[in-house]
């Protein structure tokens, strides 16, 4: 039987204890699922894949 495992999307270390459940954080989008082993690797995450911007008088968006 294959066992199914889930590993940090940030650190990559694998989730999973034999002997007792684990804490886990997850990000939702719309269409897909992160997850993260601990609360520091999820918030890394989020600030290494956001941008910083600015929005003009004229309502248009420039981003670095």
């Amino acid at each position: 039987m294959h066992k199914l495992y889930h590993y940090c999307e940030w650190c990559g270390n694998r989730i999973h204890d034999p002997d007792e459940d684990v804490p886990i954080y997850i990000l939702e989008l719309p269409n897909d699922l992160f997850f993260f082993c601990s609360d520091d690797c999820l918030w890394d995450f989020v600030k290494d894949h956001t941008l910083e911007g600015w929005v003009s008088p004229k309502n248009v968006i420039d981003r670095d």
